[in-house]
């Protein structure tokens, strides 16, 4: 059974948000869109601690 997105509320207006996914192999929903004002929240992934230990010093 597919897991449901999880509900987000708008932070404008305060109406339930859509959620999608921006590409399709990414594991969870990470694109929420407001039907009534059309706010869209777009989060980013937290970077690896692989990659954290690439920056320079």
């Amino acid at each position: 059974m597919p897991r449901r997105p999880p509900l987000r509320h708008c932070p404008l207006c305060g109406v339930a948000m859509q959620a999608r996914k921006s590409r399709g192999d990414v594991p969870h929903f990470d694109r929420f869109e407001c039907l009534n004002c059309h706010t869209t929240i777009v989060e980013t992934p937290k970077p690896s601690p692989a990659s954290e230990g690439d920056k320079p010093r």
